[in-house]
This record gives C-alpha cells, structure tokens and sequence, in this order.
C-alpha cells in the first residue's frame, strides 16, 4: 500500500481538512454568540441594578423628606437616571424615569407609583 500511487492520500487529507476547517468556524460562530451574550446581559443588569438603586434611593428621600422636588438627575458610573415626579392624587405619586446607560445611549423608560401613607412604590411599570 506504500508504494500505491492511485491518490488514496490526497482524498483523505482533503476530508479531514474540510472537517477540522468545519469544526473551527462552528466554535468560533459559538463563541461570537456567547461573546455578543455576555455584552447583552452585562448591559441588561447594569440597566436593573441602576433602576433599582433609583427607586430605592428615591423611596428613602421621599419616605424621610417628603416631596421636595418634582424633577432629578441622579448620575451614574457608565450611565445617568433623569426623573420626574408627578402628583396624581393626595397620597399617589407617579415617579418617571429615564435612564441612558453605555457608550451607545442605550434609552429604558419606566414609571413606578409611590404612596405616600405607605411611604413606599407600590408599583412599577416599564415601557419598553
């Protein structure tokens, strides 16, 4: 089998070629994928956790102070959270919030409503 010239090993390495190129594109299709996800989820919990420590914030300044101004800007490392609250009802307010995060800009509005005899959100609602 040696000294067989009939071309049995240009065949057969030009498979295996083909296959191992095959192979390398999938993982690395794979890791583009896993790559774009992890950018995704990074800037969707970065967008949670800055709503999430607005309201919270926002919640102690209104439990302790009370209504003491109906618009706001609180700043962020990688972002920035603009507010408005609007007085619905005696005890019902409606805080808007407009949050920008990343290079990009990325844009989430929401509302929550805060009560005033609970001295806490009572809902939230996001609009995106």
């Amino acid at each position: 089998m040696v000294r067989n010239q009939s071309g049995f090993t240009y065949p057969l390495t030009l498979c295996m070629l083909i296959l191992f190129s095959t192979m390398l594109m999938i993982y690395m299709e794979q890791l583009g994928v896993e790559k774009r996800m992890l950018t995704e989820t990074e800037t969707v919990l970065k967008q949670d956790y800055y709503l999430v420590s607005t309201l919270n914030t926002l919640e102690e300044s209104l439990a302790a102070q009370g209504k003491t101004g109906s618009t706001g800007i609180i700043e962020f490392y990688d972002g920035e959270v603009q507010y408005v609250i609007t007085e619905l009802t005696d005890s019902l307010w409606e805080i808007k919030v407009h949050l920008q995060t990343g290079i990009d800009n990325r844009e989430f509005f929401g509302a929550a409503y805060y009560d005033a005899d609970l001295k806490k959100i009572i809902k939230w609602v996001e609009k995106n």
